[in-house]
């Protein structure tokens, strides 16, 4: 969870009470800071990773149904074109 995203600046008291505890300013876990933070960025990678694959998707039923529309077009011309 990055908090900085949900609640905006973290105020100077959380910072402290943060630094005291050892937590990540991004994710609040213990054991790293927030520049070392293994969640940093992940939403936005995993959103674009989803994105092209769904673009993927669509192109590949795009050229099955094109292809099919050919065969379909060549035998009502009995294989000639148009």
């Amino acid at each position: 969870m990055d908090l900085s995203a949900f609640r905006g600046q973290l105020s100077e008291t959380e910072k402290l009470k943060m630094m005291r505890n050892g937590q990540c300013f991004r994710c609040a876990e213990r054991g790293h800071l927030a520049r070392d933070c293994p969640k940093k960025g992940k939403g936005k990678e995993t959103a674009r990773i989803s994105e092209l694959e769904e673009e993927n998707r669509l192109l590949k039923l795009a050229m099955t149904r094109n292809s099919e529309g050919s065969k379909a077009d060549q035998s009502k011309n009995g294989g000639a074109q148009e």
